[in-house]
């Protein structure tokens, strides 16, 4: 998490706290010390204010080699368009709600685990009353019919 205002550094524990699952790995001040956590821990998920000193949140994201799932957390929304330009997960406009903070890491949680099945490679579905191991790269379509799911693969 990172936030140059400690008030708002406080108020992120206090919610991230109160998400099963979810764990604060670090904090930071300012956009050098997010790069250098980031460079030393390789999390999952990072809450990034765009105003600090340094390095500002979006210039911290486009100096980033890895870069995990995002989430801006900022009081001037202005900067949404540039933020999703560059594939934030979502972006929370200070003051937030804590429904709206869950949600938001309800939507990141989604995008990860994709991401994780898309690392896997391949995903096993019920079709015609068997269990199929398909090829995530091969899938064209997957298509829910009920309690069972039609597919097409891509044929070499």
């Amino acid at each position: 998490m990172a936030d140059d205002e400690p008030l708002a550094r406080m108020g992120m524990k206090k919610y991230i706290g109160e998400v099963p699952n979810l764990t604060l790995l670090g904090e930071c001040r300012n956009g050098e010390e997010v790069i250098n956590l980031l460079k030393e821990k390789k999390p999952d998920l990072l809450f990034l204010d765009i105003q600090m000193p340094f390095k500002n949140g979006l210039e911290v994201i486009e100096s980033l080699e890895y870069c995990p799932l995002v989430i801006i957390t900022t009081a001037y929304s202005q900067y949404a368009v540039k933020g999703f330009e560059l594939n934030v997960a979502d972006y929370l406009v200070k003051p937030f709600s804590k429904e709206r903070f869950k949600l938001a890491v309800d939507r990141a949680s989604e995008l990860i685990s994709l991401h994780a099945l898309r690392d896997n490679e391949q995903i096993v579905i019920k079709s015609n009353r068997t269990l199929i191991k398909l090829n995530i790269p091969d899938i064209v379509y997957l298509q829910a019919m009920e309690n069972y799911v039609m597919y097409s693969q891509f044929q070499w």
